[in-house]
Parts: structure tokens; C-alpha cells; sequence
């Protein structure tokens, strides 16, 4: 986790968040609301870091209760 600005972007969208995790709460509910074909990415400092492949994967194994050693939230 990091206390850095971090934007979640879904289907052409920003949203600031001030952490990590609860730009990744808003992920979720984003997909529990939409549906795992979102186009969703993670920003930090302006780069994507968890782009949309990588988001749904997380989705699916939070989803499944797994954990995803990456993106432990």
C-alpha cells in the first residue's frame, strides 16, 4: 500500500483516490455492479499499473476468494 495519489479508470473515467485500497474497493464494486468486462485500470503518478487484463484476473480471484500475491486487497 501507498499513501500516493492513485486513479482508477473504468470505461474512460477517473477517479482520484487518496490509497490503494480504496481505489481497489471501488474496483470491486465496479464489477460486482457491471460485469467482469470492464475496461479498468489502476494509475499511479500517472502511469497504468494494473491495466484491465490484470484487473479482471484480480476480480476473478477475489471473486473466488483466492488470494493474488501481486495485489493483496
Amino acid at each position: 500500500m501507498t499513501n500516493s495519489e492513485v486513479t482508477l479508470s473504468v470505461d474512460g473515467r477517473d477517479t482520484v483516490f487518496h490509497l490503494e485500497t480504496d481505489a481497489f474497493a471501488a474496483a470491486a464494486r465496479e464489477f460486482e455492479v457491471r460485469g467482469e468486462q470492464l475496461e479498468i485500470s489502476v494509475k499511479m503518478g500517472g502511469r497504468v499499473y494494473v491495466g484491465p487484463q490484470q484487473m479482471r484476473h484480480w476480480w476473478a480471484m477475489k471473486r473466488e476468494g483466492k488470494y493474488y500475491g501481486d495485489i493483496p486487497y
